[in-house]
């Protein structure tokens, strides 16, 4: 026995998994699901996909497939109606196909310049014609008539 052999520790890798995770997971579409099928843990399969490209490869191609299977079904569906269900999952795991993105760009603009510490009160600055008028108890904008309390 030589040194490598008492650092390794845990049972021989076993690959017999793999067919059969791969398998079930391009029909389910669902790691846990394909992995209860398997009979593994989510853990085994993060692992391997971590370690080992060939098998990230395998399942990138098994997921391709379970996408194929979900247009497949989408095509046959909408000669015949329609399945909301069924588009939601396609928004899900294809999105950029399925997905209604939408982009709002804002600008918001201001013309007061608020200075931190001074609570309610606009700074009177350059970009800032506006004055403030004391009426008693209330401060009044000159422009705008806006009250101040």
């Amino acid at each position: 026995m030589d040194i490598f052999d008492a650092v390794k520790k845990g049972r021989k890798r076993n690959d017999k998994w793999q067919d059969k995770f791969l398998d079930a997971f391009a029909e389910e579409g669902n790691l846990q699901a394909a992995a209860d099928i398997a009979n593994i843990t989510r853990q085994t399969v993060y692992n391997r996909l971590n370690d080992d490209p060939a098998f990230r490869k395998k399942h990138d191609e098994a997921y391709a497939r379970f996408c194929a299977s979900i247009e497949r079904e989408i095509k046959r569906r909408g000669f015949a109606g329609s399945d909301m269900l069924l588009m939601a999952m396609a928004n899900r795991h294809m999105p950029n196909e399925y997905r209604q993105n939408q982009k709002v760009d804002t600008t918001i603009t201001h013309d007061y310049v608020i200075k931190i510490g001074t609570p309610r009160v606009p700074a009177i600055t350059e970009a800032n014609t506006d004055t403030l008028q004391d009426f008693g108890t209330r401060r009044v904008y000159q422009s705008t008539g806006d009250v101040l309390e």
